[in-house]
């Protein structure tokens, strides 16, 4: 028979009722902890007595994510989604290495990104990410590819030990927490799509529901500290990935307080304020830089980029229902992240849900996640979910200005998938606790200790990292001959224009562009072109004219009132006459063994 502890016992380092925490599937955790608790010393029983050390998780994750990373580590390779995707894998090298560079300058002209002359503030136009300047030393000892794997193997490692931690802090168990931090290290959607290294690092994320349970549970003001500083993180990470995570909580977190009759509120309000002020400094400058170009979404392209119902209803390629000879659907994005560990999720769900319980922090977890998931997989849908004739995200941008700017509601899969592995591990808890329950024997520890080795180990290889496509990176110990005539013979700063105006929408195309600024580090020479997530308006025009007819009279006005000194000519562009219209003459400085042309213009 468990024994009770009395009210007079309350001040030991365990109080509360567990029979509490008892849910429809059989949970019946010795290790959940009862509200107020979480400053106690933790349990040491069963299942906790295996237990291994953060270092050590740490290390089995570091493994894991080595394995999934494997193809580009053995290869000296970047990762892509699809072979066009390599321009974004490309890209965001290039803005590691630019968050490095200001960094070694103190942050000066941060905005002012050497790419769309004469544009101000190019740097606005895609997504920041200050966070890569963590890995500013990897880009100064070694270079910008290599510091794009470090923070990728970092980023998986991070959301292992973060969801560990924060599984841990509410279940006491050791070994699920343990395995709720290998499944989000292979989160499906982070391996289908490791060119948006943006959305890697979703560890801030499980930082900010971290605090915002604790708040729940017994809120403190110096939690308001590190929702703070969590939410900042968000946004540091990704702008996007911040409007979807910030969008959940306002949502949700009310809810949640009302059946605490408002206690903590304050608490959780002024974290969300000392966050606000911690990203102004970058959403302030990025609002007016974006303000003038009135960066909107077409509508045909958010609908396009949005979820369909049948995608979550497909598990990605590369798990075991594919080798087991179900069909998957080509071209789609598959969002399902496994059939069984949906259906954990779900369970515990449901038992939470129909389970009249009292209050318990482990069943107000399970709550919190599930509304979470629920809200993100609506999310996803985009301007698909409508109510009557009004769509749902039509009024979200219209209340919320920045969601305008959202190109990709799918990406709020990227959370619903985290809840889902997270609440996947709890089911697993309740499975195990339910066979302990019902096992005969002496030894129905280990017949369920057994059962949840093997369902685990079933749950966690269900969708494997599947191999990527792999892009080539550049080789910094061996610039391209152009790159090194620009170093020698450029002065720094030098406006250089690429002779190379891809047509809008292939993708592709824009590759040559981004090598280009790939070389930034080596020539530092100003470039009139470049790639981001929006591009200014003055560029469209640009490229117009010179599809329509190169040399013309209005692109050498350009060349010349804008101080192009410098042509970089592609073998396919046609070569400059010798003599262009405003008195400017173009003459041919070197040729690389690529073909590549470096012009003078004067």
């Amino acid at each position: 028979m468990q024994k009770r502890f009395t009210p007079e016992n309350r001040g030991l380092k365990w109080a509360g009722r567990l029979e509490g925490i008892e849910l429809a599937m059989g949970i019946h955790s010795r290790h959940a902890l009862q509200p107020g608790s979480l400053t106690t010393k933790r349990l040491s029983t069963g299942v906790g007595r295996g237990r291994c050390s953060t270092w050590v998780w740490a290390l089995a994750y570091l493994f894991f994510a080595f394995w999934s990373y494997r193809h580009c580590l053995f290869t000296g390779a970047l990762p892509a989604s699809r072979p066009a995707n390599g321009v974004v894998t490309l890209f965001n090298v290039w803005t590691i290495w630019w968050n490095a560079d200001r960094v070694s300058c103190c942050f000066q002209n941060y905005w002012d990104a050497p790419i769309f002359w004469p544009e101000k503030g190019a740097f606005a136009f895609s997504e920041p990410q200050p966070l890569t300047a963590a890995v500013a030393p990897v880009v100064w000892m070694f270079d910008p590819v290599a510091a794009y794997h470090v923070y990728f193997v970092g980023s998986l490692v991070l959301n292992g030990v973060v969801a560990r931690r924060l599984i841990h802090r509410w279940t006491q168990d050791h070994w699920i927490a343990g395995y709720a931090g290998a499944l989000v290290v292979w989160l499906p959607l982070i391996l289908q799509q490791p060119e948006l290294i943006q959305y890697a690092p979703l560890w801030p994320v499980l930082w900010q529901w971290d605090v915002v349970l604790r708040m729940l549970d017994r809120p403190i003001w110096t939690q308001a500290l590190e929702l703070g500083f969590a939410w900042a993180l968000t946004f540091a990470t990704s702008i996007q990935l911040g409007l979807f995570a910030a969008l959940i909580l306002v949502l949700i977190v009310p809810w949640f307080f009302m059946s605490k009759k408002g206690e903590g509120v304050g608490v959780w309000m002024g974290g969300i304020g000392l966050g606000t002020l911690l990203i102004l400094a970058v959403g302030l400058p990025m609002s007016r830089i974006l303000s003038p170009h009135a960066v909107v979404r077409p509508p045909e392209v958010v609908t396009s980029l949005s979820a369909r119902v049948g995608e979550w209803l497909t598990p990605p390629p590369h798990g075991l229902d594919f080798y087991l000879g179900a069909c998957h659907g080509i071209g789609g994005r598959c969002l399902n992240p496994g059939w069984l560990v949906s259906f954990l999720a779900v369970g515990i769900t449901a038992a939470a849900i129909c389970r009249r319980l009292q209050e318990s922090p482990l069943r107000r977890m399970v709550l919190f996640l599930a509304a979470i998931a629920v809200v993100s997989v609506i999310g996803s849908l985009g301007p698909k979910i409508r109510v009557g004739q009004v769509s749902i995200w039509d009024l979200l941008a219209r209340v919320i200005p920045p969601f305008a700017a959202v190109r990709s509601p799918y990406r709020f899969a990227y959370l619903a998938q985290l809840t889902i592995l997270l609440l996947s591990a709890l089911g697993l808890m309740g499975v195990r606790t339910y066979f302990q329950k019902i096992l005969p024997g002496v030894r129905k520890g280990v017949l369920s200790g057994g059962i949840f080795g093997v369902l685990g180990l079933v749950c966690l290889l269900e969708v494997l990292p599947g191999a990527p496509f792999l892009v080539v990176p550049p080789d910094y110990s061996r610039p391209p001959g152009w790159a090194r005539y620009l170093a020698g013979r450029a002065p720094a700063n030098t406006v250089v224009l690429v002779l190379d105006f891809p047509v809008p929408g292939q993708l592709i195309e824009y590759e040559p562009t981004v090598r280009v600024m790939l070389w930034q580090p080596v020539h530092r020479c100003w470039l009139v072109n470049g790639y981001s997530g929006v591009f200014p308006a003055g560029w469209w025009r640009l490229a117009e004219m010179w599809r329509k007819k190169p040399y013309s009279e209005e692109v050498c006005q350009f060349l010349k009132e804008n101080e192009v000194r410098f042509l970089l000519r592609p073998p396919t562009f046609p070569a400059p006459p010798r003599h262009l219209p405003h008195g400017l003459t173009a003459t041919r400085l070197f040729v690389d063994k690529t073909g590549w042309e470096v012009w003078k213009v004067e």
